[in-house]
């Protein structure tokens, strides 16, 4: 029985397809690596680029934040300021209100040697006092006269005094006083009512009767 070899030539033969296959292959994944290298160069600039954008986006959304932050801010303080601005006025309004007011108050305000008592003041005669009644039975008992006067706003006892005695009225502040049982704390209220004391007339002595002893203090 002969074995049959295979001749060189049908080795040859047989060997070809399959380095062509072989070089076909290899070349395919040199292109796909090669490609792929180019893609993802080709890629890489877009994502760059969609990454820069994305960050520009996010900075302008914070710049926006931050102005919006900012008006905000302004806005309160114009408004803050504007209510300044109306209660300064209206405090100055107030001011001016207070100084027509006082200028009027000074106007009207009798000056020393000008006042003048409520129209003209009917002159009050006090009753003399009877035996047993205030005046203690004293003969030597005083008759006092004066006037009404109707105080105003301003007035005061020194001023009230100072013009009576310009009329030629002798009283005092003091007198005043005494004569409506006012103390000296006490301020005069516009429209009251004061009993001006024109002065003291003594009556004559009996004869043969001493005067009486001074009060004591």
């Amino acid at each position: 029985m002969t074995t049959m070899r295979p001749k060189a030539t049908d080795f040859r033969f047989s060997l070809r397809p399959r380095g062509i296959v072989r070089t076909w292959v290899c070349l395919l994944l040199g292109l796909l690596l090669w490609g792929g290298k180019l893609l993802a160069l080709s890629e890489e600039p877009e994502l760059i680029r969609r990454q820069d954008e994305e960050e520009a986006q996010r900075k302008v959304l914070r710049a926006s934040d931050t102005l919006d932050q900012i008006e905000g801010t302004v806005e309160g303080h114009t408004r803050e300021l504007q209510r300044l601005q109306q209660e300064l006025s209206q405090v100055k309004e107030e001011l001016r209100h207070l100084h027509e007011r006082l200028a009027q108050a000074s106007a009207s305000a009798p000056e020393p040697g000008k006042t003048k008592a409520e129209g003209n003041p009917a002159r009050a005669h006090a009753s003399p006092p009877e035996p047993g009644s205030a005046g203690g039975g004293d003969p030597h008992a005083k008759v006092v006269t004066g006037y009404y006067y109707k105080t105003q706003a301003g007035d005061t006892l020194s001023a009230i005094a100072e013009a009576y005695r310009q009329s030629g009225v002798s009283v005092t502040a003091e007198q005043i006083r005494a004569a409506n049982g006012l103390s000296r704390r006490e301020t005069l209220r516009p429209g009251q009512k004061l009993f001006i004391p024109k002065g003291a007339v003594k009556k004559k002595r009996r004869a043969g009767t001493a005067p009486n002893s001074p009060p004591a203090p």
